[in-house]
């Protein structure tokens, strides 16, 4: 129950990851121009979420795995391409679990039972079906660019996909859109999609969705409601909606306070009465 509960649930944390002035696109679709994968990558440099160290305070959760439902409370500290460190909070505002991501390893505690599983990303890969590491989860959780199932976190992807205007977004997606409808129909289809929905009005994404069809994965990651917070904009809603072990997982979260460049502890320290389970 540990293993499985506590990754999936972490894991769901940490990939969904914000009170001030909302942005709303106001361009309507015959208004946006056609722009090449050039300018769109400069635009998306000019625009991408700069910084050190990010704290999100306190983000409210609504988790549903199967039949499970369930409300808590977050908290993230991120260095910049170093280490991940996250609480999650009892409704009482216990910490119950904190985990810590780095660039090799991957460590939960559960402070429930006292326990501390030691693990590294292929096992979460494998575990969700979906190549993980410490670079897509930073990009995915500050609503910056990377490229599945390459990995790629820069802008040298941009130049792989094709790029189209749907639903007043510019979209990058690894194949044309009337090909993958025909494709996906197909039993036998061993391909893997992903489209990435840019906002012309910040440059900024609000969607990126997943249908790797070798392993029947899918994952939905919208973005949604950007605030201004130290003149930086920031998604204040998340929603992810994904398949784990036979189970829909849908993951909501709302942040009220985020911090650049201060706040948040970086402490983490493992027990020495705690069990210790390695995987």
């Amino acid at each position: 129950m540990f293993r499985n509960f506590y990754l999936i649930l972490v894991f769901s944390l940490i990939i969904v990851s914000c009170k001030s002035v909302s942005v709303l696109s106001k361009k309507n679709k015959e208004n946006l121009p056609y722009i090449s994968n050039n300018e769109l990558s400069d635009k998306l440099k000019e625009n991408t979420l700069d910084f050190n160290k990010i704290y999100i305070k306190k983000a409210s959760v609504d988790f549903v795995s199967g039949k499970d439902k369930r409300k808590f409370k977050v908290s993230f500290v991120i260095l910049k391409d170093s280490v991940f460190i996250g609480s999650v909070f009892a409704p009482m505002g216990v910490e119950v679990i904190r985990f810590k991501l780095s660039e090799n390893s991957v460590v939960i505690l559960d402070k429930m039972h006292k326990k501390a599983l030691f693990t590294d990303y292929s096992y979460i890969s494998n575990k969700l079906g979906l190549p993980v590491n410490f670079l897509i989860i930073q990009a995915i959780v500050t609503n910056n660019l990377f490229f599945y199932p390459s990995g790629i976190c820069d802008y040298s992807g941009v130049f792989d996909y094709k790029n189209y205007v749907d639903n007043l977004n510019y979209v990058l997606s690894s194949l044309s859109k009337r090909r993958y409808e025909r494709i996906s129909k197909s039993n036998n289809s061993k391909i893997v999609y992903q489209s990435i929905s840019i906002i012309p009005d910040n440059w900024r994404i609000s969607n990126v969705f997943i249908d790797d069809l070798i392993s029947s994965r899918k994952i939905n990651i919208n973005y949604s409601v950007f605030n201004s917070f130290s003149e930086r904009l920031f998604p204040t809603k998340f929603k992810i909606k994904s398949k784990v072990e036979s189970k829909d997982i849908v993951m909501g979260m709302k942040v009220n306070n985020v911090y650049f460049d201060k706040g948040g502890s970086l402490f983490f320290k493992i027990p020495k009465s705690y069990k210790r389970i390695v995987l």
